[in-house]
Parts: structure tokens; sequence; C-alpha cells
């Protein structure tokens, strides 16, 4: 199970949500958050996460360049992508630029979410 989580996720609200989750199903793991590309880099590069999940369309950038920034950073680092472009091309896109899973935000249920989380190097999440 992942220790640190980071939630890269513009919409606030959104971001607000998935904290709940976590911090209710798994009160041990430290979850940071950034609401972009500039603030989730200055993250990684002091307290690298164990699990990020990304959002594909930031404010200052977007979330495919982020992902290969951080895998430069800490390729041990696991990306999933939270996106509501379910589309193939964009899960397509997702894998060549590193992400490790994609979840749609319009399908994933809590659980989906924190399963993600727990199962961490499991190889369970394509």
């Amino acid at each position: 199970m992942s220790n640190h989580v980071m939630l890269v996720e513009d919409n606030v609200a959104f971001r607000k949500v998935l904290r709940a989750i976590l911090n209710a199903q798994l009160p041990s793991v430290k979850v940071s958050e950034a609401g972009g590309a500039t603030e989730a880099l200055d993250i990684c590069k002091t307290d690298v996460p164990d699990l990020v999940l990304m959002d594909l369309n930031l404010a200052d950038g977007g979330g495919l360049p982020l992902t290969r920034q951080i895998k430069l950073l800490s390729s041990d680092t696991v990306i999933v992508v939270v996106t509501n472009h379910d589309a193939p091309e964009y899960e397509a896109a997702a894998y060549q630029s590193g992400a490790d899973g994609f979840i749609s935000k319009r399908s994933a249920s809590p659980g989906e979410i924190v399963r993600v989380v727990k199962n961490i190097g499991d190889d369970t999440l394509r």
C-alpha cells in the first residue's frame, strides 16, 4: 500500500472529495495536494510520493507532460490518470506518457480509488 499519495487536480471540489475518501478509508496514508503542474513538481522534489492521482487538464500545463516529468524524477512513483476524458486515445496517450493506470472520473467509485491506493505494487492497475 502507498504511504504517500499526491492528488494533482485543478478542480478544488473534486480534489477535496478524493482527499476525504482517502482520509476516511486509509487514515494512515499521507495525502498531499497540488492544483497544478508547478506545485506538483515542487512537492515531488521535496517529498516524492508513492502514488500520484493525476488529472489530464491542469491550469498551468497538461497532465501527460507532467507524468513524464515526474517519472524522470522518480521512476518508482506510480501515476494513475484520473480524468473525464475516458476515450481510448486518451488512455493510450496516458500509458505512452508513462502512466501506470487510467481511471475515468465518470465511472470511478470511491472503492476503486481506495483499491488503487491499496494495490500499489501489485501490477493490478491496468
